[in-house]
């Protein structure tokens, strides 16, 4: 049957494209897709990373459906990233992931997610220049095309409202934590700096709403 699925591409952090591929049948492998992808973009084949639901899609050679993608739903394309060398140094600030804490941010995300701010700050995220600050504020972020994708789409972001989803994927991408922290962070202040819940009491806007786009904010 045919898939209807929606197609995010992302190329160095920034979503390029948004494909529907309406005609893209389930049955269909997951190279096959990403040959699809290829036509209607300037990214080949072998640089694309396909991503459902938080997960990454390794066998090329599974079909969409043995992947558990259903029809309607929305894939990450994301271009590969040649990894930097980088020098790994401890840092006391390094987020806890143990289960109380997960546990605590999945109820501070789906929080976040009713106030009004949220959709309108994630956006806002999505640009590249505010992102990019996002980026160079996070260790390993950059090297983490998953965690990259999630911070830009508030419907996949739902999804770690989930204890169980969120220490899954947490597991494989410890850096998501820290990435959907900031997203919290950015909705409280939004919310503050609109005179919402998540106002300030001094009135002096918290420290994350410095790597936003300030220009929009008067």
């Amino acid at each position: 049957m045919a898939s209807g699925v929606v197609c995010c591409v992302y190329d160095r952090f920034v979503q390029v494209e948004r494909l529907k591929l309406g005609d893209f049948h389930l049955s269909g492998t997951v190279d096959s897709l990403k040959q699809e992808i290829s036509k209607q973009t300037n990214i080949s084949a072998a640089e694309i990373q396909l991503i459902h639901l938080g997960k990454l899609l390794l066998n090329d050679c599974e079909t969409l459906e043995s992947c558990g993608v259903k029809a309607g739903v929305t894939l990450h394309a994301v271009r590969k990233q040649e990894r930097e060398t980088q020098i790994t140094t401890a840092s006391p600030d390094k987020m806890d992931t143990g289960e109380v804490a997960l546990q605590s941010l999945a109820l501070a995300l789906k929080a976040a997610a009713r106030n009004p701010a949220f959709r309108n700050t994630v956006r806002r995220i999505s640009k590249p220049d505010v992102l990019e600050n996002i980026v160079a504020a996070t260790p390993g972020l950059a090297n983490d095309p998953i965690a990259i994708a999630v911070l830009q789409d508030p419907d996949l972001l739902m999804q770690f409202t989930d204890l169980t989803t969120i220490q899954r994927v947490v597991e494989a991408h410890p850096v998501l934590a820290e990435a959907i922290n900031h997203v919290v962070a950015a909705v409280q202040e939004e919310g503050g700096v609109l005179g919402g819940p998540g106002a300030a009491a001094s009135g002096r806007l918290p420290r994350f709403f410095n790597l936003l786009d300030r220009k929009s904010v008067v």
